[in-house]
């Protein structure tokens, strides 16, 4: 616009120093742009600086002094030098994914720019004329204006869709590493059917099962749930929620095998149909681990047996059972008789040993729904649910005389071992825990007083 304003009395000279601050300023940008898109910042200053000087030689030879030949130079060498700059940039800070095309603008712009520097010495050889004077060197510029603009856009394109290209494979090369570096088993899934989209190497190590045996198939065709009815608890969760997170259940592997695995689970859109991401992670090592602090906070440490604490609440809830059903129920406190005695004359090893011994004669007498733990000591406690306060008086008879009859070998040494036994029952609804324990220590009581190495039972 401003080229056809030149002869305007009016505003030719404004549009001839417009039309030269112009195309520097132009020129600048695709620098700038080339240096940002690279990560790289511009020098603001030197670039202001320059477009100034070059914009304040075109006023001094418009306004002041009309020569049009050095206005020529100086707009064609301002074009010449910004260009190699460009051209520069784009070699020097060019990145391996727009290498190609990187080198393709930089020979677009370097020939820009000698086709500048060449039309820029064009005064010094008698060719000068206006814009719209026909000669080969105005046609020569025309047509480098018209091509090379054509292939900066070309160019600029090609080195962006390059870059694109280059980080959308970047980031699913990335996705694909986080997806199979997981140690946990990750499965996506079309939500509607169950199919198996993907899976990652985390699920071949935990299942067994590879990539090409899952591909396409549901995750109930190879009965990877132990149990049905939680496959169908996270089904439900899923579909009242979208989301399920640490859902604890028993998986199977290929090859029968069982594991804990902890599921969390997730619907998303891949390609507009729903999907379901769900990652387990085995943690078998931690339920055996639980496993392993629970019994060892129930059980008595040398003995192996049940200890007081998880006793009494065992003991609690077998009462409260035998009396909502009417069923009979009996507890039985058991001493060792002069167990002191054992351990001063053998030492507490031989102590160990004589409780060790005993528990495995009551543990072959009595039943697996009888409960036998240690109180303490050389006390110990048995209750006996659906048993009658005649019945228990008939096993721990049997205990005690089995007992009686086989002397313990202490490193050695046989001793005989006797016991004192108090046995109470259930008497009547009101009947607790505690009125149980305290009848039956009562019972043991008697039996000690009676000389020990008896079965004392203790009537209402």
């Amino acid at each position: 616009m401003f080229n056809y304003l030149r002869d305007d009395p009016v505003f030719g000279q404004v549009a001839i120093i417009a039309c030269n601050a112009l195309f520097v300023i132009g020129m600048e940008l695709h620098y700038v742009g080339v240096l940002r898109f690279f990560g790289q910042r511009e020098k603001r200053g030197w670039l202001i600086a320059f477009c100034a000087g070059v914009t304040l030689i075109a006023f001094c030879y418009t306004s002041l002094n009309n020569v049009l030949a050095v206005r020529r130079v100086n707009m064609m060498f301002a074009q010449t030098l910004v260009s190699w700059l460009t051209a520069h940039a784009l070699i020097a800070h060019k990145i391996s994914s727009v290498k190609a095309a990187a080198y393709f603008l930089a020979v677009v712009f370097s020939f820009h720019g000698g086709f500048c520097a060449i039309f820029g010495l064009s005064p010094f050889f008698g060719e000068v004329g206006n814009l719209f004077t026909p000669s080969l060197i105005h046609v020569a510029g025309y047509l480098d204006i018209l091509i090379t603009s054509t292939l900066w856009t070309f160019g600029f394109i090609l080195m962006v869709n390059q870059r694109l290209y280059a980080e959308a494979r970047e980031a699913r090369e990335n996705a694909e590493l986080f997806f199979n570096a997981s140690p946990d088993a990750v499965v996506v899934t079309r939500q509607h059917d169950g199919f198996i989209v993907d899976v990652n190497s985390g699920f071949a190590s935990l299942t067994g099962y590879t990539r090409a045996e899952v591909l396409g198939k549901s995750t109930v065709d190879f009965n990877l749930w132990k149990n049905p009815e939680e496959w169908t608890n996270f089904i439900n969760i899923l579909i009242a929620n979208g989301v399920c997170n640490n859902l604890e259940a028993i998986f199977q592997r290929k090859d029968g095998s069982q594991f804990f695995g902890i599921l969390s689970a997730k619907s998303f859109q891949f390609q507009g149909v729903p999907h379901l991401l769900g990652v387990t992670r085995d943690i078998t090592e931690r339920k055996r681990l639980e496993e392993k602090l629970q019994q060892q906070a129930s059980t008595d440490e040398l003995t192996g047996i049940t200890n007081r604490h998880r006793f009494l609440e065992l003991a609690e809830a077998e009462i409260k059972r035998a009396l909502r059903l009417d069923y009979p129920l009996a507890l039985a406190l058991i001493d060792i008789d002069y167990f002191k005695h054992i351990n001063d004359a053998h030492g507490h090893m031989a102590g160990d040993q004589a409780l060790l011994a005993f528990t495995k004669t009551c543990l072959d007498n009595i039943r697996e729904i009888d409960v036998f733990a240690r109180f303490g000591g050389d006390e110990f406690v048995l209750l006996l649910p659906e048993t009658s306060l005649d019945q228990a008086y008939v096993v721990m008879q049997r205990v005690r005389l089995s007992l009686a009859s086989d002397p313990v070998d202490l490193f050695g040494k046989p001793v005989s071992m006797t016991i004192s036994v108090g046995i109470a029952s259930l008497v009547d609804k009101e009947e607790t825990l505690d009125t149980l324990l305290e009848r039956a220590d009562l019972a043991l009581y008697r039996a000690k007083q009676a000389g020990r190495n008896c079965v004392m039972p203790r009537k209402a």
